[in-house]
């Protein structure tokens, strides 16, 4: 008697049907575990959080930002991200939104200016600025925004993307670790049953991450290598950085005569390891073969004129380093630059400046390391920026009893410095104000 045709279909349909089901677990599982927050809030303890902000800081970040709920956005690197959105929200400034990244450049704050601008609710843009960020070269001109706007934009990518799953894995994991001790006990217990024959390999041995799954491939293959992503997105508008800026010579804004203002006279000589080590190597590398970056400048002009024309307020945050920290910037040449920074990032909007020599920065009990203020300086800075973006007097006085070894809104007459014909200075307690003559905010 003659067999029937198997049909196609009905061998093909499972297999398709099975390879389907398992293609959707990884997007079903980042579903699930959200480890961004794309769908909802979770309600997560901080070592959690941190595997997923720390693994994309922009996507971390960027995923919080709604349109029309933000009257003040911080940007900035590490230091920026230093100022939390807690600490402001304590002084009433529930509205504020912290866009900081650690790590982050000067192509990342830009990046995610151009994402917000349009946003009528901004009121006041606090940007975390210092010179080593000005090098093309700082962080190999980093830039992770593009990506984490594409995902935040278009949710299925944000479900497929390999990086993603794999914040997920370790999230899964660190919440669900007795669980997953458990279940891999159990499975050891019981030889995985069939698994265990000779020739086969046990689940709990698949489970092992120092597994070789492609140790019988020929030598010599290479992994698949996927297009790049780059040219995708055009966040910088027609591409044009021919705007005239720090082009050509220009002043010295009295250097000669206020140097003396960035003098570091006396170092700490008995720095711990880590703070040692940062300045003597770091310190090094941040400024060899520094060049300040014409591009970059612009972006920063690009912000100043919004600021101006849509009535915004523009604080630039310049962070505390250690005093030692600082000297390298003065051993290396570049005390002049640093000094000019200062004067033309105020023709732009008010500037708050705290990397000097003074009691604070020469104090290393203030910081974690070379680079980094502790928490207790991150608050007083926050409260020392408000009074300069808002008028609401519950959140000043708030803000001003946050007052201790910062305090940079001193109206003395005697403190009030004529650095040009246009920029003043205005020394405070650990902090000093350069404002342009023109910034009535």
């Amino acid at each position: 008697m003659k067999k029937k045709p198997v049909s196609c279909s009905k061998v093909y349909l499972p297999v398709l049907c099975a390879a389907f089901a398992l293609g959707t677990v990884p997007a079903l599982l980042t579903l699930t575990v959200d480890p961004y927050q794309m769908f909802s809030q979770k309600d997560r303890p901080t070592k959690i959080n941190d595997i997923a902000e720390k693994a994309h800081y922009p996507l971390w970040k960027l995923a919080k930002f709604k349109r029309g709920s933000h009257d003040t956005v911080i940007l900035g690197d590490s230091r920026a991200r230093a100022l939390r959105d807690k600490y402001w929200h304590e002084l009433k400034m529930t509205n504020a939104l912290n866009l900081a990244y650690g790590g982050g450049t000067i192509p990342e704050i830009y990046t995610t200016f151009k994402v917000i601008k349009s946003d009528p609710s901004i009121q006041n843009l606090v940007v975390g600025v210092q010179l080593r960020s000005f090098d093309e070269d700082h962080k190999g001109g980093m830039n992770r925004v593009p990506e984490a706007v594409e995902l935040v934009r278009h949710k299925f990518e944000y479900l497929k993307n390999w990086n993603v799953f794999q914040t997920t894995l370790e999230m899964f994991g660190k919440e669900n670790e007795e669980t997953i001790e458990r279940y891999g006990s159990f499975i050891s217990q019981a030889n995985a049953g069939e698994l265990g024959r000779e020739g086969k390999t046990s689940l709990s041995k698949l489970l092992e991450p120092d597994v070789c799954f492609g140790c019988d491939l020929p030598e010599g293959l290479q992994p698949v290598k996927y297009p790049s992503r780059k040219g995708r997105y055009n966040f910088h508008g027609n591409g044009n950085y021919d705007v005239i800026g720090w082009q050509g010579n220009i002043p010295d804004y009295g250097w000669n005569q206020y140097s003396t203002y960035y003098q570091t006279v006396s170092l700490a000589t008995d720095l711990p390891g880590k703070f040692e080590r940062q300045v003597r190597k770091n310190g090094a590398s941040d400024w060899r073969g520094f060049e300040f970056s014409q591009k970059y400048w612009n972006y920063f002009e690009e912000m100043g004129d919004w600021a101006k024309q849509e009535n915004k307020n523009l604080i630039f945050v310049i962070p505390p380093t250690i005093t030692n920290m600082q000297h390298t910037i003065q051993e290396n040449g570049l005390g002049k630059l640093n000094h000019q920074l200062r004067v033309k990032l105020a023709e732009l909007g008010t500037v708050m400046d705290l990397d000097f020599p003074n009691t604070l920065t020469s104090n290393i009990e203030n910081f974690n390391d070379a680079y980094h203020f502790d928490s207790k300086i991150a608050r007083q800075i926050v409260g020392q920026v408000i009074p300069l973006i808002t008028k609401n007097k519950d959140a000043i006085g708030k803000a001003l009893k946050r007052e201790r070894k910062i305090k940079c809104n001193n109206s003395e007459a005697d403190k009030r410095l004529k650095i040009t014909k246009q920029t003043n200075l205005l020394e405070g307690r650990n902090c000093r104000i350069w404002r342009h003559e023109n910034e009535t905010r």
